[in-house]
């Protein structure tokens, strides 16, 4: 049996890499890659960690000096790359955490366990709790954009920048940002956003466009395209299908389930079911969040994204906001991929995905 290990990187692993000096960094970032390929590689040695709280807890040698800290079960193939640093600040952060898993909402969480304070001490601390929060301008799919100044929330000199991604291909994030060139998308701050530096780690496919002249033409060949990737040994469940709205979703999953295709609608606001086999569907609001190996982005067809009556808004400056959310719409569906993705329409092509007639793929 193929050893298909699941593996992950904390964001908190991210803030602990760019405390450090940039020689330091790119030898970090190569172990990162290394270990989001092939965590059981014969080069990377999972130790025990003495006094740790969390017994899951395992350390993996970066250099001379440096150690990383993962959480990996005794048993499974689930590895997460948890945290970097030195040698003996890596083994300290490990010996006070523990992990588990949020029975609500499937996420790991990571908890600092304190000793009991002694009695001496105040209850209270006089020091303010401190706030740790994340945000990307570049998914905003909805209205009402936020401004943590405006919430009380000052970031000014104590925020970073995420640079690295480590869940999809660089080959999909290059084609999930080009859809946003030359749009203006603030900071969260009042400022603008930009994304230079911005990388992924992983290499794979370029992302395959396909047009077609009709629906029940597109309909045929993703069943034939599925069918055939699970005859390949892919679990249909590994993949999602989305599409812009649930009217639609209702008149794709109708003509794939009566071709033959298992399916299991993704319902807003409830958990997925893993157990379940069969192609997961969605609209593309409802993957926000979530990860799949391939992802199909189906129906992205012109008057369909964005919809007829928004590019026939008369107040421009409220067509550009629109325009930029159904891009930001398909760069989120874009990079809940880990491996693939596919965009299929029928008839003429979105205008977002910048194809002109002449170079639609037709079948």
């Amino acid at each position: 049996m193929n050893f298909t290990p699941n593996v992950a990187v904390s964001r908190d692993c991210f803030s602990s890499l760019f405390k450090m000096p940039r020689a330091r960094q790119e030898k970090v970032l190569e172990f990162i890659r290394r270990f989001s390929e092939r965590p059981d590689s014969p080069g990377i040695n999972f130790e025990k960690i003495r006094d740790a709280k969390d017994k899951k807890l395992r350390s993996v040698r970066i250099d001379d000096a440096y150690r990383g800290i993962v959480l990996h079960p005794e048993s499974g193939n689930t590895y997460v790359l948890l945290w970097v640093d030195h040698h003996d600040d890596a083994y300290a952060w490990a010996r006070n955490r523990s992990c588990a898993v949020n029975p609500y909402t499937g996420s790991l969480q990571i908890f600092e366990v304190c000793e009991e304070k002694r009695a001496a001490e105040p209850a209270v601390s006089e020091t303010p709790p401190l706030f740790a929060g994340t945000g990307d301008p570049h998914q905003r799919i909805y209205r009402h954009p936020v401004v943590l100044s405006h919430c009380g929330i000052s970031v000014a000199g104590r925020s970073c920048k995420l640079l690295v991604n480590y869940r999809t291909t660089e080959e999909t994030r290059r084609w999930a940002v080009s859809l946003l060139d030359g749009r203006s998308l603030d900071d969260l701050e009042g400022g603008e956003d930009d994304l230079k530096g911005y990388r992924s780690l992983l290499r794979g496919q370029e992302p395959r466009l396909e047009g077609f002249g009709s629906f029940d033409e597109e309909a045929d060949f993703l069943v034939a395209f599925l069918k055939e990737i699970e005859s390949k040994g892919e679990r249909l469940k590994d993949v999602c299908l989305v599409v812009r709205s649930r009217a639609l979703l209702e008149r794709y999953r109708e003509a794939l389930a009566g071709r033959g295709l298992p399916l299991v609608k993704l319902e807003a606001g409830g958990p997925e079911n893993r157990d379940e086999d069969g192609v997961r569907t969605a609209t593309m609001h409802r993957v926000k969040g979530l990860e799949f190996d391939r992802m199909i982005l189906a129906g992205v067809c012109e008057d369909i994204v964005p919809p007829k009556s928004w590019r026939e808004h008369e107040d421009p400056p409220m067509m550009n906001e629109l325009e930029t959310r159904e891009r930001s719409l398909i760069h989120v569906a874009a990079t809940r991929a880990r491996t693939h993705i596919l965009v299929t329409w029928y008839g003429e092509p979105s205008p977002l995905l910048g194809l002109k007639s002449g170079r639609a793929c037709r079948r």
